[in-house]
């Protein structure tokens, strides 16, 4: 993701409704989207955003990602049907 672009295989691994560790294999792409602010606790921070598309079970997932250099400041990441997406912003 670092990179910005290109395809990779990764695996997503999650407890199921028993209690059980799954793992599923995943065919994802990464794409560079550009430049963009995010603002996180009124900072603006200048990132490029990256976004992840993932084939799982005959559909995709999106993951988005805001990095500048080596710093990610903030991602929006698929957790389940259930659940949604999740963000993480990075605050120091």
């Amino acid at each position: 993701i670092l990179n910005g672009t290109g395809n990779y295989k990764r695996v997503l691994r999650y407890i199921n409704s028993t209690n059980q560790l799954e793992a599923v294999a995943l065919t994802c792409t990464v794409t560079d989207h550009g430049a963009e602010t995010v603002t996180i606790l009124g900072h603006q921070h200048r990132a490029r955003r990256h976004v992840e598309t993932c084939d799982l079970a005959r559909r995709q997932i999106e993951n988005n990602f805001w990095i500048a250099e080596k710093t990610m400041w903030k991602s929006q990441q698929w957790v389940s049907d259930q659940v949604g997406s999740l963000t993480i912003e990075q605050v120091q």
